[in-house]
């Protein structure tokens, strides 16, 4: 992408491409999902002063029937708002409310448990977290192209921007997905996997 854009020069990256490691995408490597659920848990646990805290087997049956189209980061946020905002003690599915779910691959994304929140609280949640999911399904559809987004969502370009501010759903992460799934497959063009 570097190298396209004109911000790295053809004959540096020759240089450095020594060795090329393509990453699989996370529904690829769907045994990685509780490993690196429990490794999150264990972080944001810490930091939060919930050490006990612990996912469920179904909890964790339940992540890695997920399709997670924001990959790793979209699985570490996940987790960090569920450790953030959980209420008991194992995590249970429907503390796990991730944003980008797709409606027909993998399990349905519930909704938490709210019945114990005052209803204006519970009422902004429900619509933060369709908001997020809506948005990041339109940006997954777009392949990161807000114009295209805002067009099939009937909104205009700059409301669409001001409400991925707001659910903190950004377009570079659907872009790169898409760029990944375009990529050249001969190992001597530029744009393959990561350089080391």
């Amino acid at each position: 992408e570097a190298l396209r854009d004109g911000r790295l020069r053809r004959d540096l990256f020759y240089r450095l491409n020594v060795v090329t490691v393509e990453m699989p995408s996370l529904s690829q490597i769907k045994e990685d999902i509780p490993l690196l659920a429990h490794h999150f848990l264990r972080l944001y646990a810490k930091e939060y002063n919930k050490e006990d805290l612990r996912l469920s087997p179904e909890a964790v049956k339940f992540l890695v029937a997920q399709p997670w189209p924001g990959n790793v980061r979209q699985l570490q946020n996940v987790v960090k708002k569920a450790v953030i905002l959980s209420r008991s003690n194992p995590i249970e599915p429907q503390d796990l409310a991730c944003s980008g779910e797709n409606g027909n691959e993998g399990a349905k994304m519930p909704l938490p448990c709210m019945s114990d929140r005052p209803y204006k609280e519970a009422k902004e949640e429900v619509l933060r977290l369709f908001s997020r999911s809506y948005i990041s399904k339109a940006l997954e559809k777009s392949k990161g192209n807000i114009t295209l987004a805002a067009k099939n969502c009937g909104l205009e370009r700059q409301a669409l921007q001001r409400l991925m501010r707001r659910y903190e759903v950004s377009a570079s992460d659907f872009k790169a997905e898409a760029t990944k799934s375009s990529l050249p497959r001969n190992p001597t063009e530029p744009n393959q996997g990561l350089v080391h």
